[in-house]
């Protein structure tokens, strides 16, 4: 049995060895696959797959490719409810980190404070209050995707025709506050319409990720290939933890039959 799981433990062994030579720590990899095997059920392909999308995300967005995947893996808990559109939102949260400076993880702490009737209606209604205007709308607050729940709370100040800089200082307070950002520093980078501008830009690279992430899948097939000999790569750690998510993923899935 341990020899007919040789092929696919050299197959993951050889795209985390691929990833580390883009400057992916091995853990985080197998982490990242690991949390694709237990919070989406992929099998071993997919989880493959999983690590080089998110890869492209990185690449498309010039980020730190390995501060990536650590987002990825300390956001996945959360973002799993998204189910197969979880990657998608992942990427836009990243979009949104590049163009404002805030962690992702951060934003989405920030965002999903608005996922509940009870969050979004005590946010809009301390918004407008301090806007003078009904600019928020719960209902579409609540449904609107994380990204998206960014853009319509730094829109609220431009559709009541406000400015964040321009507001007296109590009233950047509150705001900082309403949005659970850590400092009216951080409420500003969040709500600067220059920013919604950078946003589009990089959300643009993103989408044209389909291509990037060809690209990108391509050049970690010819690193993987390149990895080393089968007899090399399972001698090494790469293989260790291939081997041991191979196991884990076999046990996932008995589980849920």
């Amino acid at each position: 049995r341990e020899e007919k799981d040789r092929p696919t433990a050299t197959m993951i062994a050889n795209n985390v060895a691929a990833l580390s030579k883009l400057g992916i720590a091995q853990e985080n990899t197998v982490k990242a696959m690991e949390l694709g095997s237990k919070a989406m059920k992929m099998n071993e392909f997919d989880m493959v797959k999983l690590a080089r999308q998110i890869t492209g995300v990185g690449i498309a967005l010039d980020k730190d490719l390995n501060q990536v995947m650590g987002d990825f893996n300390s956001m996945a808990p959360e973002l799993s409810q998204f189910g197969e559109k979880m990657v998608d939102v992942f990427a836009k949260l990243e979009a949104q980190s590049k163009a404002t400076g805030i962690a992702a993880g951060d934003l989405l702490n920030t965002a999903m404070k608005f996922d509940t009737f009870e969050g979004a209606a005590q946010a809009a209604g301390r918004l407008n209050a301090i806007l003078g205007d009904t600019v928020v709308d719960t209902m579409a607050l609540i449904h609107a995707d994380p990204d998206k729940k960014i853009n319509m709370l730094r829109d609220s100040l431009d559709a009541a025709g406000k400015s964040f800089d321009t507001m007296h200082r109590r009233e950047q307070q509150v705001i900082a506050s309403t949005l659970g950002l850590s400092s009216v520093a951080e409420a500003r980078k969040l709500l600067n319409q220059d920013n919604a501008a950078a946003y589009a830009e990089f959300v643009d690279k993103v989408d044209d990720g389909k291509g990037a992430f060809q690209a990108t899948d391509k050049q970690i097939r010819d690193l993987a290939k390149s990895a080393g000999s089968i007899t090399d790569i399972l001698q090494g750690a790469a293989s260790d933890m291939a081997s041991t998510l191979i196991a884990a993923t076999k046990v996932i899935r008995v589980a849920a039959e």
